[in-house]
């Protein structure tokens, strides 16, 4: 299990409306960012809507989604990456399948990927959903151990600067 500390500075703000009243994310501080954990099967028929980008970590279960008007499969381990331009909805999710939520605003986003080149965008746009191997998913638990450290540092000035290098 992944803990984030005390959620309740976590949980503040968030621009990511799932038919769910939630707030906006404002340039320079904690609300920067959103993590939380969701249950797929309560999100059936709704579409993700993010200001920066969303990533959908697969802790359990499976679900149908629709990832730019193409059906995928979503399941345990698998990564879901969605931008402003990326239509995500799900269609159809198992019991109890859930995800570790993690949104992003445009600001840290635009901080965070500036350098990136062009060949990534493009394998990111043709592959919204990733399906790491086992090796792949022994790195990315270490990732999220790491991050669940940083979001827990309690200067967000820190926290924001360390969450920006981790996510590049």
């Amino acid at each position: 299990n992944i803990t984030f500390g005390n959620t309740s500075k976590i949980n503040r703000g968030f621009c990511c409306i799932f038919a769910v009243k939630m707030g906006t994310m404002k340039p320079n501080d904690e609300t920067e960012y959103r993590v939380r954990r969701l249950d797929l099967s309560q999100l059936k028929g709704l579409a993700l809507r993010t200001a920066g980008c969303t990533l959908l970590f697969c802790e359990k279960g499976h679900a149908v989604v629709s990832a730019n008007f193409e059906r995928q499969i979503i399941r345990k381990g698998c990564v879901a990456i969605v931008f402003t331009d990326t239509y995500f909805s799900i269609e159809r999710a198992s019991r109890q399948s859930s995800v570790l939520y993690l949104d992003l605003s445009s600001t840290l986003l635009d901080d965070t990927t500036f350098s990136l080149s062009i060949p990534f965008w493009e394998f990111i746009g043709d592959n919204p959903i990733l399906t790491p191997n086992e090796r792949q998913q022994n790195l990315l638990a270490i990732w999220m151990k790491q991050m669940a450290w940083i979001m827990s540092v309690s200067s967000k000035k820190h926290a924001r600067l360390m969450l920006r290098n981790h996510l590049c």
